[in-house]
Order: structure tokens, then sequence, then C-alpha cells
């Protein structure tokens, strides 16, 4: 598998970049048809946060097993794993797990393409878009090694360790649930760092 940064190290490219990768990909290929206007889909707020206010949340988790995830709209492995982290999210949300999405669209297409996307996966989740103009202060800000490749996972033991982690591929409801029961367990035994 290819394995690439997903911000661009100016502003110019980076648009250019985000127009191309949004015309030339479309709608993901296994996007489900939309809903019947009978039930309103909820799904979680989509915010913005910035690589200090990223880094703020992870540490806020410490105590409980934080579960972060990178993607973007744009992303064919992240769009294949959504519904694996929202089966993930609804099973043990508010069960000693903290779950953090942070999205690598632009913050210009929140309500264009994010919120969309949201609704079209009715993804539960709060997601945020990461208001970042330099890779570089995002890696400066985030306590593990990455190189920004999508989608990346990182798990976070609660003394605030990274216990597993898995970039470019994509993971099951089933491996990550497997992984945080792992953290759980009476032993607390350590999680191997690959899949």
């Amino acid at each position: 598998m290819t394995r690439r940064r997903f911000l661009p190290r100016n502003n110019a490219l980076a648009a250019a970049l985000t127009a191309v990768l949004i015309a030339g990909c479309g709608a993901p290929a296994n996007a489900p048809e939309a809903a019947a206007p009978s039930a309103p889909v909820t799904v979680g707020e989509v915010t913005l946060s910035t690589p200090q206010e990223i880094r703020g949340l992870i540490e806020a988790g410490k105590g409980s097993i934080v579960v972060v995830n990178f993607w973007a709209t744009w992303c064919p492995p992240c769009v294949k794993e959504m519904p694996e982290f929202a089966k993930f999210w609804r099973e043990f949300d508010g069960k000693g797990v903290t779950f953090l999405s942070f999205t690598a669209d632009f913050a210009a297409t929140k309500d264009s393409v994010v919120i969309p996307f949201m609704k079209s996966y009715e993804i539960p989740f709060p997601a945020r878009i990461m208001a970042v103009d330099n890779p570089d202060d995002l890696a400066k800000e985030l306590p593990v090694e990455w190189d920004g490749a999508l989608p990346a996972t990182f798990i976070f033991a609660p003394d605030g360790t990274v216990a597993w982690s898995t970039v470019g591929g994509t993971i099951t409801r089933d491996l990550l649930a497997g992984k945080v029961e792992l953290l759980n367990s009476p032993a607390k035994t350590a999680v191997p760092a690959t899949k």
C-alpha cells in the first residue's frame, strides 16, 4: 500500500490538491443511498481543532483508554472503516474509552463535504477538522511518531502511553475492540504495536 502525507506544505498546493481529490474521487463507491425522509439521521457534531487543541483532547483522556483516528472523506481506506468506528463507538462510548476522530478535510469543506459525509454514513461520534496550516505544527504537538499517512489509528493506555497503532490500513470493530479489551484486562498486558 502506498503511504502518503495528508497535508501539503503550502496553502496554494493544499487548495489545488483538495480540488483535484474532490473532483477526481467523487462520491465513495460504496456510499449508501439516501435514507428515506421518514426519520432524520443524528450525527456527531463537526468542529475545528488546532494542533494544540488536538494534543489537549488526547491528554484530557488520560486515565481512560483513548482511541484516536485520523481520516479524510477522500481517503478510500478511511471511508471503508467509518462504519466499523461507528459500531465501536456505539458499543464503547462512556465505558472507560474516549474516542477522538480528526479529519484532514479542509475547514472550508465542513458544510459541503464533511457534514454530508457524516450524514450519509450515519456517523454518531463528533469529528474535528484539523485546523493545520503546517503539518510540522501538528507533528510537534502530537505525542506519537506519525508521518501523516491516512488512515491512522492510535490507542493510548490509561497512563497516556501509546499501546497500539496502525497507519495506512483499515481496521475493524472486532480488531479495535480486542485491543481495547486487552488494555482493560486485569493483567493490563501490553498490546503489540502492529497488526
